[in-house]
């Protein structure tokens, strides 16, 4: 049921550090595997590396919260540090490879860093030096003693959390402390790992158990912990308490009248708290399954074996309990779905690919909750029921992973899961970096060996998901808050929110935030109170400016609309979707334009590269908006601002899954609310001093020469000089910020360019009472769906019969209508990719491709109309961005389909792609020239029906059709009669015959 090809390659990336060419070839003798389809695996998922690496890896992550706290600084640091450069990775003594990753889950620690196992949290580019040396330190230390276990049930207890962002404030280093001592001086007090209670900004937190009460310190260092100990404890006999006394006698005189280590108070943050699947933070042990359940853990699962499914379902319905992973569809609707598909064999997935930069609230549910995790789980595989769960995780999330296989183990040896049958199956499956994957049919894809590209729906995952099984779908805390419905009823839970947003919501803050942590509070709450009394505001002192929710497929709001409800429905009236619950916080110093050229970067990277508007549309609205972040010889007018919104549009409306149709979010909200900063970029000025080329900084009046900005300055543009007013050297300075940033009298800005005034004021936001009337609002005219006979779809206007199963393009087809198409070729499996043949679903609002998507009885489609003409030209002009459309030097000017759907529609070239002019002829005599490809995927089709070693390769704007991993062209391609029939199937010139190839000439 799950094929074995991406966790072998995981295992050869783990046992290699790379993908040796030769261990994929093995596989694929003894799998039967082809090499195009593993090598399209390979090169698809950005963990798999192609070439060896250091003996250490460094990962620097760049999300959200850790890129406005300055990541890519970090990045270069680390680079300079180990004297890496131009494209190398790898330091000279191949020690250290220095890389990316798109998030670690500690965003509340930012910027944050692993290397190896080991993540450090508060990094900046003045620690990375000292980081690689703690981290060889670490590495040469020899173990320290461990405190005995003391198993008297009365016994004292100081409890740690050591989840990933505890570690890296410290935690593991404080555990060591109190373990030495402990061991040292036969104390009686037993060492406890906890789960966490996401106050990270309070991290290390400690608590002492003894005598019936609590007390609790925060912000822990190893150095604090022999004072903690003196004021609680003290061992048995006379000679071990003399050396007691001694030893913190000697601890005293060390500190001097320094004591950090007073008791903490409770704040609003964990006042504030609603916890639900956070229960029992700080006190239960997250792999102790012995305790989970005498805190009544599974007792829920064993009820619902008594139960029917309807009751069950019914619970949930009534808990209003809507899905947690952002779609924010009804739970028990959806499992109802899942129990009612015909079949007798089901799968249950928890989607715990948790990749939105900014968001780490699975990963700490997975570290300290894992039972209540799998206990969700376990109810839902009862009702279906299913014969095999899968837990699909995060390759990053390393401590997760072994949390949750030691508690799969201890729940397979309690005979947990035998109660569901002798064989069913808990697995978990470690994904290999791709954010896409959290669409729930490209997780499917890669579970089942191939690339994680998205499917078309319908059919649902419900109906036909894993290898066409029915298969149910939630992510961590949907199945997390499971247990506390069956457990406390459904009305307590829907008593907490609102009446369409039920229950509590675990939310990520993070970014220029106070205290920074996971909060879980009631839905409907409002932002203003996220931010300001739970997350204690902006930090240092700062302006909120406005906060990110929702990761990449968010929105960016700002402190107009802070009073909003966090509901579903709001946030989506505003622009944006609540996500999985991140929120980054941005102070005045961060640049809306910088952010929103961020998203559309990761958005771009992360693309599966299927569709056009996707792959090719996100990266001319990449491109267009980081235009806007330099400096230029020829300002676009403010109408380049409105073309922006109109692709940004076009892309939320043609792409085929939720990534690319969210995907223009961050940029839309941006501009809707903070249009006045583009405007300023437009005139040559970046207000928030962050894009480089549009910057100078000045220091003002009130600089008191604490030489702080020059002992900071890493191009030494600023010279030492004490208690003298600094000066910044413009010709040095390289724009990093870092000099406004450490400045205590905040001194240093950016000085004020000549620019409209109107252009760089405070933007304007709407008003929340016009939110919905601005987001129903669109470039394209409405359209009120027909009402339509379910035994029948119409397409423009017309009624044809329905066939189950057909698609549109079948359907158009039998009736004699005529679509255009051109990745959609007779002779392969439909493609999907080009868009050419899209019509638009009134019943939906949205284009759909006709050659792939499914009709849907009682739908009403558009094929000819200005709409539809208007989106087909859009999506030509998007993929003539690729190609090279020197037409009079192609082999197939006088048969190029893309060139006869060009003049069809008035498609022109808006962009001159930059080619490479690369051409290889065959000895079979096919002609390649990558340049005029427009990956419509025909040759792909075919080759697979014709077992050639040749396919997709990589993702997104990088996609590309190559040869298989370790096979050359020629080899690839070797017979005349399969290079003819790839030429003849290419619609363009990119595969054409060497013999037809015409005289050259010009455009």
């Amino acid at each position: 049921m799950v094929h074995e090809l991406l966790p072998t390659l995981n295992a050869l990336q783990r046992e290699h550090g790379y993908l040796p060419l030769a261990a994929m070839q093995r596989y694929a003798a003894a799998s039967g595997l082809s090499m195009a389809r593993i090598s399209a695996v390979a090169t698809f998922f950005s963990r798999f590396r192609l070439q060896p690496q250091g003996r250490h890896r460094i990962n620097v992550c760049v999300g959200a919260a850790c890129h406005v706290k300055g990541a890519e600084r970090v990045y270069a640091a680390f680079r300079r540090a180990l004297g890496i450069t131009g494209t190398n990775d790898t330091d000279a003594d191949r020690l250290f490879t220095v890389d990316k990753v798109a998030c670690l889950g500690c965003c509340m620690l930012a910027v944050a860093v692993q290397i190896d196992d080991h993540i450090y949290g508060w990094v900046e580019p003045a620690d990375v030096e000292q980081v690689i040396r703690d981290f060889l330190a670490e590495q040469a230390r020899k173990p320290r003693a461990v405190a005995a276990a003391v198993t008297a049930a009365d016994a004292a207890e100081i409890r740690v959390c050591r989840c990933s962002s505890c570690r890296a404030s410290g935690a593991g280093a404080v555990w060591a402390a109190l373990s030495e001592d402990i061991s040292a001086h036969g104390l009686q007090v037993r060492l406890k790992d906890v789960s966490c209670t996401g106050q990270s900004y309070s991290a290390v937190q400690l608590t002492v158990a003894a005598a019936g009460m609590t007390f609790h310190y925060n912000r822990v260092q190893p150095a604090d912990v022999p004072a903690i100990l003196h004021g609680h404890f003290s061992p048995d006999g006379a000679l071990a308490k003399w050396r007691w006394q001694a030893h913190g006698a000697i601890d005293a005189i060390y500190r001097g009248d320094r004591c950090p280590c007073q008791e903490s108070k409770p704040d609003a943050f964990a006042e504030k708290q609603c916890r639900v699947v956070t229960e029992g933070s700080a006190e239960n042990s997250p792999a102790d399954l012995a305790e989970y359940r005498r805190h009544g853990g599974f007792e829920a699962f064993i009820q619902s074996l008594a139960q029917s499914p309807d009751e069950v379902i019914d619970r949930l319905v009534q808990s209003g309990l809507r899905g947690r992973g952002g779609g924010g569809f009804p739970t028990g609707m959806k499992w109802r779905l899942a129990h009612d598909a015909p079949g007798d064999c089901k799968v249950l997935i928890c989607n715990a690919d948790e990749g939105d930069p900014g968001a780490f609230m699975d990963r700490m549910l997975l570290e300290s909750f894992p039972y209540r995790v799998i206990e969700g789980m376990l109810i839902a595989a009862a009702l279906l029921p299913a014969k095999m769960a899968i837990m699909y995780i995060r390759e990053e999330y390393a401590q997760a992973i072994r949390i949750l296989e030691k508690a799969i183990a201890c729940c397979e040896a309690e005979g947990l899961l035998r109660l569901l049958g002798g064989d069913f199956q808990l697995r978990l499956f470690t994904g290999a970096g791709a954010f896409v994957c959290g669409e729930e049919t490209a997780l499917l894809a890669s579970i089942e060996g191939f690339p994680g590209i998205p499917r078309a729906r319908p059919p649902f995952p419900t109906h036909a998901g894993l290898n066409g099984l029915p298969t149910l779908i939630n992510n961590v805390e949907t199945f997390a808050c499971v247990p506390w419905i069956m457990r406390h009823g459904p009305a307590a839970f829907a008593a907490l929110g609102t009446s369409h947003s039920a229950g509590s919501k675990t939310f990520a803050l993070a970014g220029k935030i106070q205290r920074g942590g996971l909060i879980e509070v009631p839905m409907g709450i409002s932002l203003r109170e996220l931010v300001f009394a739970i997350g204690g505001g902006v930090a240092d002192g700062h302006d909120f400016k406005a906060v990110l929710i929702g990761g990449p497929s968010g929105g960016c709001l700002p402190e107009a609309l802070l009073d909003l409800p966090v509901d579903y429905e709001a946030l989506t009236q505003a622009g944006a979707i609540m996500g999985s619950g991140g929120l980054v916080v941005l102070d005045e110093r961060d640049c809306i334009v910088d952010i929103a050229a961020y998203f559309l970067r990761f958005v771009r990277d992360e693309s599966c590269g299927k569709c056009t508007f996707c792959r090719e549309g996100l990266n001319q609205l990449c491109d267009m908006v980081e235009e806007l972040t330099r400096k230029s010889d020829s300002p676009h007018p403010e109408a380049f601002l409105d073309e922006i919104q109109a692709l940004a549009e076009d892309i939320q409306r043609g792409s085929l899954c939720g990534l690319g149709r969210t995907a223009p979010n961050v940029v839309l909200t941006a501009l809707r609310y903070f249009r006045a900063e583009f405007v300023a970029h437009l005139a040559g000025q970046c207000p928030a001093g962050k894009c480089v080329e549009l910057t100078q900084f000045e220091i003002g009046d009130d600089c008191i020469g604490c030489t702080k900005c020059a002992q900071h300055c890493a191009a030494d543009a600023i010279a030492f000089a004490p208690l003298e007013k600094h000066v910044i050297d413009q010709e040095r300075c390289v724009k990093c910020g870092v000099c406004r940033d450490i400045c205590p009298q905040h001194a240093i800005a950016v000085r004020a360019a000549t620019v409209n005034a109107a252009a760089v004021a405070t933007p304007a936001a709407a008003a929340p009472e016009a939110i919905a009337a601005a987001s129903s609002s669109s470039s394209l005219p409405p359209s009120s769906p027909a009402s339509v006979s379910h035994a029948v779809i119409v397409l423009d206007g017309r009624e044809l019969p329905f066939v189950t199963g057909g698609t549109i393009l079948s359907h158009a087809q039998h009736a004699g209508v005529s679509l255009p198409t051109l990745c959609h070729h007779g002779e392969c499996q439909p493609q999907a990719r080009c868009m050419v043949c899209a019509v638009y679903d009134l019943q939906l609002s949205r284009f759909v491709p006709a050659c792939e998507t499914r009709a849907v009885a009682g739908h009403a489609y558009e094929s000819d109309c200005e709409r539809v003409a208007r989106f087909r030209r859009r999506a030509l002009e998007l993929l003539l961005n690729r190609h090279d459309f020197r037409c009079g030097s192609c082999a197939k000017r006088q048969s190029c389909v893309l060139l006869d759907l060009v003049k069809r529609y008035g498609a022109k070239k808006r962009h001159r792609p930059q080619l490479t002019n690369e051409r290889v002829e065959l000895a079979s005599g096919l002609v390649i020239e990558p340049d005029k490809c427009v990956l419509c995927g025909r040759c792909v089709g075919l080759a697979a029906q014709l077992g050639l070693p040749m396919g997709f390769q990589q993702r997104g704007v990088r996609t590309h059709v190559a040869a298989a991993l370790g096979v050359a062209w020629d080899d690839a391609v070797c017979d005349t009669a399969s290079a003819r029939a790839l030429a003849d199937i290419c619609p363009v010139g990119a595969l054409h015959m060497a013999k037809a190839a015409g005289k050259d000439g010009v455009e």
